[in-house]
């Protein structure tokens, strides 16, 4: 499309309803379960720092791509109090099911063209 210039991606994590496997792994819940029974409301990457553990393999074959494209691309990586939501959650009276499609929607790249 011929663009030069800089983009900025941001991701925001969205707040899944999960709990703990046999093994303390975090797995999404069953779709059934109440919210207010699931064990964590979060994000399994919430806690790291690293931009790379956002990244698919895809992605960052385009960052390689584009590196001498024309194209600057500035990765912001929101942590999860951070994070902006697109769709409010429902009640804690709500699915597993429910929460997660909304959390699925709030889990997103926003991005924006930089002056």
């Amino acid at each position: 499309m011929g663009f030069a210039g800089e983009l900025r991606l941001t991701s925001h994590l969205g707040e899944f309803c999960m709990v703990p496997d046999a093994y303390g792994n975090l797995q999404l819940a069953a779709p059934d379960t109440l919210v207010s029974e699931c064990g964590v409301l979060g994000h399994p990457l919430s806690t790291s720092s690293y931009v790379s553990d956002r990244l698919t393999v895809p992605f960052a074959q385009l960052l390689r791509a584009e590196a001498n494209g024309g194209i600057q691309l500035e990765l912001v990586a929101l942590d999860l109090a951070d994070s902006t939501t697109a769709t409010s959650y429902p009640t804690l009276s709500a699915f597993a099911s429910t929460w997660n499609d909304i959390a699925a929607r709030n889990n997103r790249v926003e991005i924006e063209v930089v002056d």
